[in-house]
């Protein structure tokens, strides 16, 4: 038992305590790629860029550390994870006339370029 607990004090002193740590292969951090995360500034343009950026190198994590991260549409692509960080939060952004999201893409779930939307209760589509 008293292995057990050194062996583990001696994982988080060697490793940190930071979940970053966690984090394998090739992460690219949207802070690097000129997101802010203060919860004013709009981040989808860096969060995309960062997801691209992992894309031309076959793919990786996109990493959120901390920070609030205000966001349209994220482009999401094969071989990509997000990872967002403890007290990492992405954000939903009020859209604007300036901006907003992307239209939904067609799927077999469309009607006439509306929604279906299943009632849990009656188990109808509607």
């Amino acid at each position: 038992m008293i292995k057990q607990k050194i062996f583990v004090l001696f994982y988080l002193f060697a490793f940190g305590f930071s979940s970053e740590a966690q984090l394998t292969g090739t992460a690219f951090n949207v802070k690097n790629y000129g997101a802010t995360g203060d919860g004013k500034t709009l981040d989808s343009p860096s969060i995309n860029k960062a997801i691209e950026a992992a894309v031309s190198v076959g793919g990786g994590t996109v990493y959120f550390p901390a920070g609030t991260y205000l966001s349209y549409s994220v482009h999401l692509r094969s071989n990509i994870s997000l990872f967002l960080d403890q007290g990492a939060i992405l954000l939903a952004a009020e859209p604007t006339d300036k901006g907003g999201y992307d239209e939904p893409e067609p799927n077999e779930w469309a009607i006439n370029s509306g929604i279906r939307i299943l009632d849990i209760v009656t188990g109808t589509i509607a």
